[in-house]
């Protein structure tokens, strides 16, 4: 399991990867590009918005030639979608850009006049020089674990391990190396957006002023503030959201007890994998003042119930029904589920994510002390 986690984790690296003209005070820019096989269509060209995909332009390829004209004040991640094909990105800053390319490999599209693209695709071109290796690991995995070979499979998994360390080592090389480059902010709030607060504000101290006030800076900044106020040693934020009996239920109802929130859905198979731990623990140490707190990601009341029947979870459970965007774990800044946080009976934070025996390990450290010797 652990090497498919890792395999999964890997792949989602390779789905992330100054300018060359002269400095103007405008902010316009102008994209031109030919594109060979695109004659006579539909060009898109899309950007986040408050962190939502939006078109911002569109035309048709005349000869399978087409322009974007725009303004941005900084380097920016944009998408170019040709007709049905997968979009492609780049890094877009005032100037003229140049894009030539086939539609048929549009990966291996050539992009002139952004020195910022032109270091957004070296990292990319990196990253797939691991993600090779890395490939070549799984089926490796996949066979000694069809023969039962837990040595070969040992082996696989620490070169796959090494591998990994080395892509994740490359990736915080890169962003170091470029403090002014938009495009080190862009990939630290992608690819490392669920690291603990020190570790990215560390990072964003390293950016420039221009790019810690630029679009990908300011989202760093923003998940710092977020992830300190929601950080070991800190106290719980005060919230409130109903139970499945309708009622509102307020965060203050958990003082003077040790609580275990855990962030959790019904459709969520780690979630479901990890309930019977939760509620071995909470058999064992509710009796000396343990308890649990459920929050939902649910969307689904329905399902949401019966997989609390399904389940034993025989603790107070709260949802929204909002899925992702449930109000509370926007609060808490969480990304991915499961997720708990364990709080002591003055309201601190002591530990996150405790789950298996980590989790009976730390209660039985709270509940069943060492006597002294």
């Amino acid at each position: 399991m652990q090497m498919i986690r890792l395999f999964v984790v890997s792949l989602a690296l390779s789905i992330i990867g100054c300018d060359n003209t002269p400095q103007s005070d405008s902010n316009a820019f102008h994209i031109s590009g030919t594109i060979a096989g695109a004659e006579d269509q539909a060009i898109e060209l899309y950007t986040y918005v408050d962190q939502k995909l939006k078109k911002v332009d569109s035309t048709v390829a005349e000869g399978g030639s087409f322009a974007f004209d725009g303004e941005t004040d900084q380097a920016r991640l944009y998408m170019v979608k040709v007709g049905s094909s997968k979009p492609f990105e780049l890094f877009v800053l005032p100037g003229t850009i140049e894009l030539n390319g086939d539609i048929n490999n549009l990966d291996e599209i050539q992009v002139n006049g952004s020195s910022e693209h032109q270091k957004y695709q070296a990292y990319r071109d990196t990253m797939a020089t691991f993600d090779l290796r890395l490939e070549t690991k799984y089926p490796e995995w996949l066979n000694a674990q069809k023969n039962n070979d837990s040595a070969a499979m040992q082996a696989i998994e620490a070169e796959y391990r090494s591998i990994y360390e080395e892509q994740q080592d490359y990736l915080m090389e890169f962003i170091s190396s470029e403090p002014a480059s938009h495009v080190s902010a862009y990939l630290a709030y992608r690819m490392l957006y669920d690291s603990g607060f020190e570790t990215l504000d560390s990072i964003f101290q390293l950016f420039s002023p221009e790019v810690q006030n630029g679009i990908y800076g300011q989202m760093i900044a923003d998940r710092v503030a977020i992830l300190q106020k929601v950080a070991v040693g800190q106290s719980l934020p005060e919230f409130e959201q109903t139970d499945t009996a309708g009622k509102i239920f307020h965060s203050r109802e958990l003082s003077g007890k040790y609580v275990l929130i855990d962030f959790w859905a019904s459709w969520c198979s780690p979630c479901r994998a990890e309930n019977p731990n939760i509620v071995s623990a909470y058999e064992k140490y509710n009796p000396m003042g343990f308890e649990v707190l459920g929050i939902s990601l649910d969307q689904d009341r329905v399902k949401w119930l019966k997989a609390i029947e399904d389940d034993g979870l025989n603790w107070t459970q709260l949802s929204d029904l909002k899925g992702w965007n449930n109000e509370v774990s926007q609060m808490f800044g969480i990304r991915a589920i499961p997720h708990s946080i364990l709080i002591n009976p003055e309201g601190e934070i002591i530990a996150k994510d405790l789950r298996g025996d980590a989790l009976h390990d730390k209660l039985a450290e709270i509940f069943e002390p060492a006597p002294a010797s």
